[in-house]
């Protein structure tokens, strides 16, 4: 039983292709290849909460891995971090820590610890910074926004590298206060899924996706995830994004298992504990 368990919670690493995924991954690769400029074109890739923005981002630094030399300086084409708030000493320090082998001081002045980040950035030779949750940056008054968002302006300019955000609806917004930033953004969606495709001869993306996944669940039986009633059911409980669908049948899945079951039923997507994110604070309160 454990080992099925496991093999089921090591589908969270599993990439599943899906075209406006591929379409961003693409134009990451064409903006990574694109000649250093002191005006770089930036992204802002907007989706909802646990709807592929993460999973999209490490798939692509899967692809463009650091070269770590213990003897001299490593070699980090893209660096990824996350933005916890609007602060520019908490930014930097986030950066300095996601470099390997890297050395710095904590209590270094702000001033002089961008020089240490633009010198350290470039010794490891950085093509594209990813800044994850980028919305967090409105939990901030509009003069430390408009801070931070100089900060990111001035890394652009100085490394001649193109800065990629990740956020949710927020994020657009966070962009939009400064329009000299704004205009350096190209902002890309990951529209939340629908249960039917364009074409009604052809399975919807969504009901191929479910049907992959069903594959790769290590049960007696296939649970025919992609169709009528289990799909309408996983798309009505994880209301259209791909990350709480993935949780859902993942959750049910390893129900499945510890009850004894063959394959995945309407009732293990009930009882297995999942709880749609429109409900959870409501949940929380009873």
């Amino acid at each position: 039983m454990q080992q099925k368990l496991e093999k089921i919670s090591r589908t969270k690493d599993v990439w599943f292709k899906y075209r406006r995924g591929e379409e961003i991954l693409q134009l990451l690769e064409d903006r990574l290849s694109e000649p250093p400029s002191h005006r770089t074109r930036n992204i802002l890739i907007v989706a909802e909460t646990n709807n592929g923005k993460t999973s999209l981002a490490m798939r692509f630094l899967r692809r463009h891995q650091a070269r770590l030399h213990l003897a001299s300086v490593s070699v980090v084409p893209i660096l990824k971090i996350e933005a916890t708030a609007a602060e520019e000493g908490r930014f930097y320090n986030a950066i300095l820590e996601a470099l390997p082998v890297y050395k710095y001081g904590q209590k270094e002045r702000s001033d002089m610890k961008e020089l240490t980040v633009i010198r350290a950035l470039r010794d490891c030779g950085i093509q594209m910074l990813m800044i994850d949750e980028f919305q967090n940056l409105l939990n901030a008054p509009p003069q430390k926004q408009r801070n931070f968002l100089r900060v990111i302006k001035l890394l652009g300019n100085e490394l001649m590298i193109p800065i990629v955000g990740l956020g949710t609806r927020e994020a657009f917004n966070a962009i939009t206060s400064d329009p000299q930033i704004a205009n350096r953004f190209q902002v890309v969606g990951l529209p939340k899924w629908t249960l039917e495709g364009e074409n009604p001869d052809e399975p919807s993306e969504y009901r191929q996706f479910l049907a992959t996944f069903d594959g790769l669940l290590p049960l007696p039986k296939k649970s025919d995830l992609g169709n009528d009633p289990l799909a309408e059911k996983i798309f009505g409980l994880s209301e259209g994004t791909i990350g709480e669908a993935a949780d859902l049948v993942r959750d049910a899945a390893k129900w499945s298992v510890r009850m004894g079951l063959e394959r995945i039923t309407e009732e293990a997507l009930t009882r297995c504990g999942y709880v749609s994110p429109s409900r959870r604070s409501s949940v929380v309160l009873q």
